[in-house]
C-alpha cells in the first residue's frame, strides 16, 4: 500500500476510510451515515465497515484489512467513541502513516462529575499524539480543545451534520400545526432515548408543575428507563403520552407546538435542529457548548438538573411567536449537504502537504 500523498487536481476525487459500530447506534453513527451518503453524492469513494459486535479490536482489524484493499487517502472517525479502534488499527503497517481526522461528537464535560470530566479531557489530549485534526462543531468546542492542550493548528470547525436537508424541508412543511393558534393548549414534544443522559424525569416534573387540563407532553423514544418514567407520569394528573421509538418522528413534530429537551449532557442534539425546522419554539437545558448559539432567538436555555427553571421556560413557550422561515434557515446550517464539501476541503489540506 502506497502512502505517498496524491496530487489532486480540481475536481479531485478522494478515498475516505471510516467505520462505526452497529449496536447501540446513536447520533454520532447517524451523522456519519449522512456524511458518507453526502460524500458519495459528491463523487468520492467511501469505505465504511460496520462492526456489529461493538468490539474495538474487531473494528480495528476490519479497518486494517480495508486499508490494504481500499488504499484510502485519509482516515476519519465520526466521534470520540472511535478513537480507540482507529488508534489500534494504526499501531502497525502503512495505515499508521495516513492522515487521521476525528469529529468531536461530545464535549469532554460531565456536569457534576469532575473526575469523569478530567479523565475525558486527559484522554482527548493524549489523542493529539496520533490525530492530525480534531473537527469541532462550533467555536466554543474548539476553544475547549485548545484549553485542554490540543495544538490550535490541529483544530478545525465544521457544524455538526445533524440532519438531512430533505428531511428538514419535510419537517418545515408539515410541522408546527398549532404554533400560531391563540390560547392553544401546550402540545409539548420531546424525542430521545429513555436513558439517564436525557433526564426525561426532569422534564416530566417540570411539565407537571405548569400543565393545564388541555396540555399534553408527548415522549417519542424508548430505553431502559421507560417503565420507571411511565410510573412517574402515572403519579401525576398531566396528559403524558409515551409512544415509543419511531424511525420517522415527522408526524409527532406536526402534532406539536413546542419542543423541550432536559438532557444532562449532549453533543449537538439533532432533535433541536429538527425542532427548528418544524418551527417549534424550544425550551432546553444548557447541555452542550453549542446549544446557546443554536437556539438563540428561538428558545430558552436553562441550567441542567433545574426543574424550576425548566418549568418557567416551558410556561414561556405559550407566548412564543415563532419565525418559521428564520428557524428553517438556522436549521439548514446543520445539514450533511452543507458539511460534506467542507470536510472534503479539510481532507484535501491534510492530504496535500
Amino acid at each position: 500500500m502506497s502512502t505517498a500523498p496524491r496530487r489532486f487536481t480540481a475536481p479531485y476525487h478522494m478515498r475516505i476510510l471510516t467505520g462505526h459500530y452497529g449496536r447501540h447506534r446513536g447520533g454520532s453513527e447517524r451523522a456519519l451515515e449522512r456524511l458518507v451518503a453526502a460524500w458519495r453524492d459528491l463523487g468520492h469513494d467511501v469505505r465504511c465497515p460496520v462492526e456489529q459486535s461493538a468490539s474495538a479490536l474487531k473494528l480495528a482489524a476490519q479497518l486494517r484489512h480495508d486499508a490494504q484493499s481500499f488504499v484510502p487517502d485519509i482516515l476519519f472517525a465520526g466521534g470520540q467513541t472511535y478513537a480507540l479502534p482507529f488508534a489500534l488499527a494504526r499501531r502497525r503497517g502503512a495505515i499508521g502513516k495516513l492522515p487521521f481526522a476525528m469529529k468531536l461528537s461530545n464535549a469532554p464535560l460531565h456536569p457534576g462529575h469532575p473526575l469523569a470530566t478530567r479523565a475525558s479531557q486527559l484522554w482527548l489530549k493524549a489523542q493529539g499524539a496520533w490525530t492530525d485534526c480534531f473537527v469541532a462543531p462550533d467555536g466554543a468546542s474548539a476553544a475547549l480543545l485548545a484549553d485542554i492542550g490540543i495544538v490550535p493548528g490541529k483544530i478545525a470547525i465544521v457544524a455538526n451534520p445533524a440532519a438531512d436537508a430533505v428531511h428538514l424541508e419535510r419537517l418545515h412543511n408539515a410541522g408546527g400545526g398549532f404554533a400560531d393558534t391563540p390560547n392553544a393548549p401546550l402540545c409539548l414534544l420531546t424525542v430521545g432515548r429513555l436513558a439517564p443522559q436525557k433526564n426525561v424525569s426532569l422534564l416530566i416534573e417540570a411539565f407537571c408543575r405548569i400543565a393545564r387540563p388541555d396540555d399534553r407532553l408527548t415522549i417519542v423514544g424508548d430505553g431502559p428507563l421507560r417503565e420507571q418514567l411511565e410510573a412517574q407520569a402515572a403519579r401525576h394528573q398531566g396528559d403524558i403520552r409515551f409512544i415509543g421509538h419511531h424511525p420517522d418522528p415527522a408526524p409527532a413534530f406536526a402534532q406539536a407546538n413546542a419542543f423541550a429537551l432536559a438532557s444532562n449532557y449532549e453533543g449537538l442534539p439533532a432533535v433541536l435542529v429538527e425542532a427548528l425546522a418544524a418551527g417549534l419554539p424550544i425550551a432546553t437545558t444548557n447541555s452542550a457548548l453549542g446549544i446557546a448559539d443554536l437556539i438563540a432567538g428561538f428558545g430558552t436555555l436553562t441550567p441542567v438538573q433545574d426543574a424550576a427553571a425548566l418549568a418557567r421556560a416551558l410556561e414561556s413557550l405559550r407566548h412564543a411567536k415563532p419565525d418559521h422561515a428564520a428557524m428553517l434557515e438556522r436549521a439548514m446550517q446543520f445539514t450533511a449537504q452543507r458539511a460534506a464539501p467542507l470536510y472534503i476541503d479539510l481532507f484535501k489540506r491534510l492530504t496535500l502537504y
